[in-house]
Formats: structure tokens, C-alpha cells, sequence
């Protein structure tokens, strides 16, 4: 019997390499400590990680400020080298505009931003399939001169660079910028050109998220959107990891207490997910769950948020534990949320989803189906030590009245008190941050 060898070579092999370089950082100072600092770094290099993946391309090395990725290793014998481009292209543009959106964020709270530029070129190489998958080599030149692009996108300055010979590849794909004059050692003077936009999947990614949108807007209603509120909360506050996020590991979680009444809303999202699925419209259910509190917030009146797509699911329950307890103090409060990369605005702001819903039978404002300020008008007239008013039909848990405790969370609740417009703007922020997960 003949088989198949465990080296069988295959020439010509089309990859791409893409380099993302972060360019200007913020500095220490007020509001930044050294391990805020780091533990920005780590978030940002996790979701060029994601993008990448996400392409379907892995990162093959990382320095302090740098990441190379590849892509062509994870595709089938006989892909169009167009295609390998365009995954790279793809991954590129993702993760320019989600570290974009971190650093406007960032901007806001510190007043400081970051910058990613990246620069792709691609070519062949020589593919040995060995027992755990396929081995490229031949690729220094290629690597050589997308790092030399993306430099050059430092000085430009541009988001993302391609050299010529890789856009001729995939130039019906994109949106092309502004053309730069590139040089590469022992070879001719040639554009870079820069890529701003995709042309076929905007368009498709646009009606996806409406058609997404549209279903989520069905499904919940006044009386469900605590419910999915909650439900959000409780996946992307329990992920056990340094950076938080959505995964969707709540699906496995439905036994634990805290989850219980949520199961009808986990099964219903199943089933909108399972029906998308039917039409050729894959979506994560991570990406649902984010979705579902969007329209939680939006049909009880709250801020519009945008909806943004391609997070990852894992297929596994998270370690128990993690999820904030409702006797944790405010400096046990503040560990958590900061595990999940979020200040003591973003837990304030985040708190003030209780305007919505119960506990225990017992609302925590007069309108529980009402998302406006009123959480933190009834806090400014509470204690720390505070009781429920017997017969009021209001509560409020130990984690709201622990923030009534320190002088820097009682002014941003006496703020979001005076200024609904303020809160609106923060709780989209901070909400965007926590279901962040792999985008």
C-alpha cells in the first residue's frame, strides 16, 4: 500500500506578510500608571492577535512595538495568491479601525491616543507539509520588504501600505488613498498605495449588520431587554482573563446560580443564531449576545450604540469565580473591572444599567423598563449604610451602595445625576469596551 509522505513539498506556494507597528503611544502620567501602561500594550497586541486569526492568518513573531503575521499557511493546496492578499488586506483594515476606536477612547478619558500602521507585500514559497501542518520557507525577501513598508507608513503617514505588485493582486477589492514613492534595496523606485477601504465586503458587512440588527430589535422587547442586559454582563465579566470580553461562554454556564433565570434568553439567541445560520448568514453567538444588549438599551430608551461584528465563540464553560459578587466593596469592584482593561468610570458608568430591571423581586428605580439617569439620581439620595425603604418596592445592592463610598466614584454619580447626555456618552463607551472580546 502506497502513502501519502510526511514531507511532500509543493513550490510556489502564495503567502502574504502584513506588519503592524504601533506608532505613537501614550505616555505615563495622571490616570496612566506604569501597569495601566502594560496592560494597554497587552490588550492592544490581543486584538491585532484576533484580527489576524479572524483573516485567517497567524502572527508569526512579535517584538515590543511590532507584529508579523502570515498568511498563506493556514490555506488549502491551489489558493489564488489574489485571495491570500485580500485575507491580509482584510485583517490589516480590521485592526486599524479597532485600535483606532481604542485610542478615541482612550483619548477621551486621558487625553492620549496610539497609532497602528501597517505595511503588506507578498510573493511565493516553498511549502513542506510535515506532521502538524505545512512549513514555509523562502519567505525573507517577502518579509523583508513588508517591514520596510510598513516603516515607511510611520513617516507617511498611512494606516496601511501595500506594495504595487501585491495591489495589482486585489485591486478591484479595495479602496485605494493616496500613493507614496517606495524604494526597496536593489530594486527599482515603485508606489506604495494605501488601502482605506474594502469594496465588496463593506457593502456586505453593512447589510449584514442591519439584517442582525433588524432581528435583534424583534427578539427583545421592553420586558426581556434587563433580562439580556444582564446576560451580557454576566458573560463578558466572567471570562477569568486579563482584557475581559464577550465569548459566548455563557451557553455553558446556565447551571451556576447567577445564570439560572437567563437559560430562555441563552435558547432564544441559540435559535436566531441556528436560523441565521440556515440562510447563509453565519454570526457568532458572542456577537448576538453583544447585539442583544444594544437593542436592550435602545428599546427602553437608552443611547444608540453601534453594532460591531466578529467576535469568536469558545466552546467551553469559563472557571467559576470570577463574575463580581453582590458583597464585593468598591476597591474588590475596581480589581475586577480593571482585570477586564475598564477604569472607575467605565464600572460607574456600567453600573448604571440598573436603571433597568430587579433583584429579587424589587425594581431598583420607579421605571425598570425606563434606561435614563434615574439610578443615579435615587444614589445621590442614598447613604453608604443605607437601608431599602420598607414598602417602597426599591432596592439597591451592597456593589451600588459601595460606590457611594469613595470621594472619585460619588462625583461621577452626582455628574451622571446632573448630565444624562454625559452618562448616555460614557455607558456606550464603556459598554463597547466590555463586549469587546476578540475583535
Amino acid at each position: 500500500m502506497q502513502g501519502t509522505s510526511e514531507h511532500e513539498s509543493r513550490a510556489g506556494q502564495p503567502v502574504a506578510v502584513l506588519f503592524a507597528q504601533l506608532g505613537e503611544w501614550p505616555q505615563e502620567g495622571p490616570g496612566l500608571p506604569p501597569a495601566e501602561l502594560a496592560h494597554m500594550r497587552r490588550r492592544c497586541f490581543e486584538r491585532i492577535a484576533a484580527g489576524v486569526h479572524y483573516n485567517g492568518g497567524q502572527v508569526v513573531r512579535r517584538t515590543d512595538r511590532r507584529v508579523m503575521a502570515l498568511f498563506g499557511l493556514r490555506q488549502p493546496a491551489g489558493v489564488a495568491a489574489a485571495d491570500v492578499v485580500a485575507a491580509a488586506v482584510n485583517a490589516g483594515l480590521d485592526l486599524n479601525q479597532s485600535l483606532s476606536e481604542y485610542g478615541r477612547s482612550l483619548s477621551a478619558r486621558v487625553g492620549q491616543t496610539i497609532q497602528v500602521r501597517g505595511g503588506g507585500h507578498s510573493g511565493t514559497a516553498l511549502a513542506t507539509r510535515v506532521a502538524r501542518g505545512v512549513r514555509l520557507s523562502g519567505l525573507a525577501e517577502t518579509a523583508r520588504i513588508a517591514s520596510r513598508i510598513a516603516r515607511a507608513g510611520q513617516s507617511a503617514p498611512a494606516g496601511l501600505l501595500l506594495s504595487a505588485q501585491s495591489h495589482a493582486l486585489i485591486a478591484d477589492r479595495f479602496v485605494n488613498g493616496r500613493r507614496f514613492a517606495f524604494s526597496a534595496a536593489n530594486a527599482a523606485s515603485e508606489p506604495l498605495l494605501e488601502i482605506t477601504a474594502s469594496r465588496r465586503l463593506s457593502a456586505s458587512s453593512d447589510a449584514r449588520i442591519a439584517r442582525v440588527g433588524r432581528e435583534l430589535a424583534d427578539l427583545v422587547t421592553r420586558e426581556s431587554a434587563p433580562r439580556y442586559l444582564r446576560l451580557v454582563f454576566h458573560d463578558a465579566a466572567s471570562t477569568g482573563q486579563k482584557g475581559g470580553g464577550l465569548n459566548g461562554s455563557v451557553r455553558f454556564e446556565l447551571d451556576r446560580l447567577d445564570n439560572q433565570p437567563l437559560g430562555q434568553n441563552v435558547h432564544d439567541l441559540i435559535d436566531l443564531q441556528q436560523r441565521l445560520a440556515a440562510e447563509n448568514l453565519s454570526v457568532s453567538f458572542a456577537d448576538l449576545l453583544a447585539g442583544s444588549g444594544i437593542a436592550a438599551v435602545s428599546v427602553c430608551g437608552g443611547p444608540e450604540i453601534p453594532l460591531e461584528l466578529g467576535r469568536a465563540d469558545v466552546e467551553t464553560a469559563v472557571p467559576p469565580g470570577f463574575l463580581p459578587e453582590n458583597n464585593d466593596r468598591l476597591p474588590r469592584l475596581r480589581e475586577r473591572f480593571e482585570a477586564m482593561g475598564l477604569g472607575l468610570r467605565e464600572l460607574v458608568a456600567l453600573s448604571g444599567g440598573h436603571t433597568l430591571g430587579h433583584s429579587s423581586g424589587l425594581a431598583f428605580t420607579e421605571d425598570p423598563y425606563q434606561f435614563n439617569n434615574s439610578y443615579f439620581r435615587r444614589l445621590v439620595g442614598e447613604s453608604a449604610e443605607g437601608q431599602d425603604e420598607p414598602g417602597s418596592g426599591l432596592t439597591l445592592l451592597p456593589t451600588d451602595r459601595t460606590l457611594l463610598e469613595d470621594s472619585e466614584s460619588l462625583a461621577l454619580i452626582r455628574e451622571y445625576a446632573r448630565n444624562e447626555a454625559r452618562f448616555f456618552e460614557d455607558f456606550a463607551a464603556a459598554y463597547l469596551s466590555l463586549v469587546r472580546g476578540s475583535l
